[in-house]
């Protein structure tokens, strides 16, 4: 998203949950200064929440791969930022191709193990993580000093989960390289849409986005399979900022033909909707949860109407005068002119501590959730028959965390942690399967017994529990 909603529209969010306007004007400041807080703001900063497009330009000559290190760097930025990580539980799948043709078909580049990782860190709305953070805000932060500041930050981030959904912020060709865009206009799928290449806005030889000519700058072709290139959306250009858009595009990390459809308006209303209940849940001390539907009064609703109806259907690219308008008419007043360093002037210790803080919980979860090793019977190939098989879920045990994974018909158990840490003897909570309880019970190091309604039965293979996948109920096991 961009300036107009997640400055104005943070603004207006904060004061529908309740938030005075001294209070708003914090938040609001904090999640757009997300996308201004880069090297340029302070020649020394401890941390930066996005890079210039100066620094993206350099980094697109790079041809040697990104090292961990590297990697890691770089999702301090756009994933913990831009592009929060949804898929650690494989709630999409890659069913893209995993071999790519190269010098005119003579040589294969293959997808690696690194690359098929890659896609955990695909950006999704409603995840764990995205509520995670919501609910790590009211539960650890509210009595610090940075914590309106960093109510803004992570505003900011759970904002762009609806509109950089399926986007990782990895520059990854096989997870976000994107083509074949068509726009939804007059009631047809249309391909007039002109995606040019642009460079360094800076630079004068760059056209800008023009809406009435249908034409939007898109990064241009990487020289490498890991090039900047490749980071987010940047195949697709600005497309899922804008309010007023409706179009398609086919990704590569999904089967051809299967094109993803992003209705913008909607989006951003869920986005704002989202957004508003979040802050109410932080500003009232309430869990946040996953409620796609949560419960507002009708007179708020009628709200949400009237935004989405005034602002994100109204079709200009950058939507601020109409949502200085709608603040207008519900406060009397229209938020303060935005200005990076008069703002930095005064609060900088302030939101350089909150955006410290964010990276510190962004790698804290990822390192608690976003790693599992294979544990299962013989070993599978990942990188190349990732397509074929089928997460179920994750599950806790003894405080650990596991997904059971179907894959050909067998099903597989992955584990987050060495399985040799499980020393003690504990039980698992019961499951009800057609009507009967179920339990399975941890000895030794080993998944060992299996219980019916409290009776040991004999069972050749180590049991860990039921689970249902598309209706059929699967018996998880270790052979």
């Amino acid at each position: 998203m961009n300036f107009d909603f997640h400055y104005y529209g943070t603004h207006c969010a904060a004061r529908l949950a309740g938030f005075s306007r001294e209070e708003a004007e914090i938040i609001a400041t904090s999640a757009q200064m997300v996308d201004d807080f880069t090297c340029k703001v302070t020649p020394r900063p401890k941390r930066v929440s996005c890079h210039t497009y100066a620094e993206l330009f350099q980094m697109n000559f790079k041809i040697t791969a990104w090292t961990k290190e590297e990697r890691q760097k770089f999702k301090e930025v756009w994933s913990a930022f831009h592009f929060l990580p949804g898929n650690f539980e494989y709630t999409e799948r890659y069913t893209g191709k995993t071999s790519n043709k190269e010098l005119f078909g003579i040589t294969t580049k293959n997808m690696s193990k690194e690359d098929m990782d890659e896609f955990k860190y695909l950006c999704l709305p409603n995840s764990n993580m995205a509520i995670d953070m919501i609910n790590d805000m009211i539960n650890k932060h509210k009595n610090c000093k940075e914590y309106l500041y960093l109510i803004g930050v992570r505003m900011h981030v759970l904002a762009d989960t609806w509109s950089h959904a399926y986007f990782s912020g990895s520059p990854n060709w096989w997870v976000n390289f994107a083509d074949n865009v068509e726009n939804y206009d007059d009631g047809k799928w249309k391909k007039d849409f002109k995606l040019g290449m642009g460079t360094d806005p800076e630079m004068p030889f760059i056209f800008q986005d023009n809406l009435k000519n249908k034409e939007f700058t898109i990064s241009p072709s990487g020289k490498s399979y890991e090039s900047v290139a490749y980071l987010g959306h940047g195949q697709i250009g600005a497309l899922p900022d804008y309010g007023c858009l409706h179009y398609k595009y086919q990704p590569k990390w999904k089967k051809k033909g299967e094109y993803i459809e992003k209705n913008n308006s909607k989006i951003f209303r869920n986005a704002f909707v989202q957004m508003t209940y979040a802050l109410k849940c932080i500003k009232e001390n309430k869990n946040f949860s996953k409620d796609l539907n949560p419960s507002f009064e009708e007179g708020l609703i009628n709200t949400f109407n009237k935004i989405e109806k005034r602002v994100f259907q109204s079709y200009t690219l950058d939507q601020s005068e109409a949502w200085k308008a709608i603040i207008e008419e519900l406060y009397g007043y229209t938020p303060n002119l935005y200005s990076v360093n008069t703002w930095l002037s005064k609060h900088f210790q302030q939101f350089e501590s909150s955006v410290e803080k964010h990276v510190m919980y962004f790698n804290s979860y990822c390192k608690q959730y976003g790693t599992a090793t294979r544990f299962c019977h013989k070993e599978y190939d990942r990188r190349t028959k990732m397509h074929e098989s089928a997460v179920i879920n994750f599950e806790d045990w003894d405080g650990k965390q596991y997904t059971v994974e179907v894959i050909n018909n067998n099903l597989y158990q992955y584990e987050r942690d060495k399985i040799e840490t499980i020393q003690k003897v504990d039980t698992f909570k019961y499951i009800t399967v057609n009507g009967t309880k179920w339990r399975a019970s941890v000895t030794g190091k080993i998944f060992n017994h299996f219980y019916l309604n409290n009776q040991v039965q004999n069972h050749t293979d180590t049991v860990i529990a039921y689970k249902t996948w598309g209706g059929k109920v699967y018996l998880a096991n270790i052979i």
